[in-house]
């Protein structure tokens, strides 16, 4: 048998009223108000006990279920959402960081992004040209622009230079994914953050090598391989 619901238990208790006398129940009506409700008479009962205990003085009876009463507690969502709000979202990669971060358990996070408090977002890292980026980048070509006859500059084929791929030391990701508060019920409401840095790529430090290897005729009328290497140490900003 089903179990009655807030309205159907007022009306239940409406029509036990009814059909009472002098404030008894007559022989019957319980079974006849549980088929007309299709609940059970166990429930038919209860509702009566409780609307005659709980009037006492009063006129009007409380007869709303306790079900939500029982078990433990839910916790409170906002309290949980100021917490990871306290937290860098740097520290929100994944459930394990948010467990040391904010002192949740995976469950609770879980529950968070069901419930719609949380959502998985993506921070991104843009590079930053600034005018005076602008500017050291066209003089850095127009040192290897040469002046021919006709008086338009020719670029430097630059066949004595070895280029580094900066690709060969990333260390840190362009964009991760981390969990953010949706704002929901009035918890705080956060977005991706857009970090701008002067390359599109951070590097650890590591030392880039752009060798430039100048050939020169030696005294003795031999070809001499002069390398002079070019340290350039990038650090990580």
């Amino acid at each position: 048998m089903k179990q009655a619901n807030n309205s159907e238990r007022q009306a239940l208790w409406k029509t036990l009223l009814l059909r009472s006398s002098r404030g008894k129940r007559r022989h019957g009506d319980r079974k006849i108000v549980a088929e007309q409700f299709k609940i059970s008479r166990w429930v038919v009962s209860q509702v009566w006990k409780r609307g005659i205990r709980s009037m006492g003085e009063r006129v009007a009876a409380v007869v709303a279920s306790r079900a939500s009463l029982r078990g433990r507690k839910k916790k409170d969502r906002a309290e949980i959402c100021k917490r990871i709000h306290q937290t860098r979202v740097a520290d929100r990669n994944n459930y394990r960081t948010i467990e040391e971060a904010a002192g949740l358990t995976p469950y609770m996070i879980r529950q968070l992004q069901r419930e719609g408090y949380l959502r998985r977002a993506l921070t991104q890292t843009r590079p930053l040209l600034t005018e005076k980026h602008k500017t050291d980048r066209l003089k850095w070509c127009l040192l290897h622009a040469t002046q021919s006859t006709d008086r338009q500059p020719v670029f430097a084929p630059m066949y004595d230079t070895v280029h580094v791929d900066e690709k060969w030391f990333y260390v840190k990701k362009i964009g991760q994914k981390v969990y953010l508060l949706t704002g929901q019920d009035g918890t705080p409401c956060e977005d991706a953050t857009v970090c701008a840095e002067q390359k599109a790529y951070s590097h650890g430090d590591v030392s880039v090598c752009s060798s430039t290897s100048t050939w020169k005729l030696g005294w003795q009328g031999g070809d001499v391989a002069c390398c002079g290497e070019v340290c350039d140490p990038v650090k990580e900003r």
